[in-house]
């Protein structure tokens, strides 16, 4: 269709996408390190799933997905939806996300910025780590870790 004819009644009409920046999105309500969403962010989630399953936090300069099956959809198909770079620098974030997690790399490298095949390698070679009998028997040493780090 051409720009001058017009769609049939009931039509969808394809429009020029927006820049996230634009978008009036509920992810720029969400701030994971403080207030409500710290204390208890399951309201938060169901709103957003209600209201905005798919929306974008300026914050983390990030898409958030929240229903279920949108979220298996972006995992089953790395080639429409790419993971790599997801846990770049925090240069990418917000100011406000940088005073809290500070400068430099957050992750590097790391299988959960990776896409395939990459990502199946770097998965395989570290399997055997998190195999349940291996988690049972560092059970002791984890949670003293933990323990430690809350000062419990």
């Amino acid at each position: 269709m051409s720009k001058t004819e017009s769609a049939p009644a009931g039509a969808a009409v394809a429009k020029a996408p927006i820049p996230a920046s634009q978008c009036p999105h509920l992810g720029a309500e969400y701030n994971p390190f403080t207030g409500e969403h710290l204390q208890n962010p399951f309201p938060f989630f169901a709103r957003l799933r209600k209201e905005a399953p798919v929306t974008f936090s300026p914050m983390f300069g990030a898409w958030l997905i929240s229903r279920y099956d949108d979220i298996c959809e972006v995992l089953k198909n790395p080639n429409s939806y790419s993971s790599a770079n997801i846990v770049a620098t925090t240069g990418d974030l917000s100011p406000e996300a940088q005073a809290i997690l500070g400068h430099g790399e957050l992750v590097s490298p790391s299988p959960l910025s990776t896409d395939p095949p990459e990502h199946t390698r770097l998965r395989r070679l570290l399997q055997p780590a998190f195999m349940p009998a291996r988690i049972v028997r560092q059970e002791l040493l984890i949670r003293r870790i933990a323990n430690d780090l809350i000062g419990g």
